[in-house]
């Protein structure tokens, strides 16, 4: 996607970068990103638009022109070392799938939640569960990030440890 030009929400489509959506009754558009560079120009795409973004569906229901950034396409895992206790993965992997990855190496992350919640989900709300009080919040587990931010640009904070 060449940001010189601003492409049109049919080109984004063309691209697959974008498709029609409907929330009950209200008619936008998703945004598709498959990566966090894809899911940077898209923002910044909407920003330079002079567009709104949400990042949950009912959020973006309550939009003018609904816009949604679906990161359900951002769910790889992008290292494992075992041995570490570490693991890299993208927030649209839904918590079960982690569980379940975590699961055949004999390791569990320390606080449950509802397999289809999204790490992005989780991650954005800081959502506490029972376990919250004894072993602390779901960010106390986060050692690096990557961040997609509206100008366009990738940043990360952190460091593999």
């Amino acid at each position: 996607m060449d940001l010189d030009t601003l492409p049109s929400i049919s080109t984004l489509k063309s691209e697959g970068l974008a498709q029609g959506w409907d929330f009950n009754g209200r008619s936008g558009h998703r945004l598709l990103p498959k990566t966090a560079g894809q899911a940077a120009q898209l923002l910044n795409w909407a920003q330079e638009s002079g567009l709104r973004v949400a990042f949950h569906p009912q959020e973006a229901a309550l939009l003018e022109e609904p816009l949604w950034l679906d990161h359900a396409d951002l769910k790889q895992v992008r290292q494992y070392p075992v041995d570490d206790f570490i693991i890299e993965v993208e927030t649209g992997m839904p918590f079960g799938q982690l569980a379940a990855l975590l699961g055949k190496n004999w390791q569990a992350f320390p606080l449950t939640y509802p397999d289809e919640l999204t790490l992005g989900d989780i991650l954005a709300e800081d959502l506490p569960t029972l376990e919250s009080g004894l072993r602390g919040y779901p960010r106390d587990y986060v050692l690096k990030t990557e961040l997609a931010t509206p100008d366009g640009q990738v940043t990360i904070s952190g460091a593999d440890v």
